[in-house]
């Protein structure tokens, strides 16, 4: 405790030394501080460009039927549908199947 009253009271100023070291410690916080804003930033409008391309973008659809006729003379008709959904970094397909008859 009496340290810290006697440099409070002292009329000697800080070293050369220990400003640049605090100056180099303040200049490398912001430059971090900045870096994390800035990545912040991109990801916030990449994360914005994707949803509007999901809720806005046009969905492609097709169907193709497929009937087959198996050794035991029964017909099965194969469906498959595709959807081609556009996102922010490509487009995801996806694809189901329906399978009728043979029974």
């Amino acid at each position: 405790m009496k340290a810290i009253r006697k440099k409070l009271h002292s009329r000697r100023g800080e070293s050369l030394t220990e400003v640049l070291i605090s100056v180099l410690i303040a200049a490398l916080a912001s430059t971090l501080l900045a870096g994390m804003v800035s990545a912040s930033v991109r990801m916030i409008q990449s994360s914005s460009a994707a949803l509007q391309d999901y809720y806005t973008g046009t969905w492609t659809k097709s169907e193709a039927s497929l009937t087959m006729e198996y050794e035991t003379g029964k017909n099965v008709t194969e469906t498959v549908a595709t959807e081609t959904i556009p996102l922010g970094r490509g487009e995801k397909t996806v694809v189901s199947y329906q399978i009728k008859g043979g029974s």
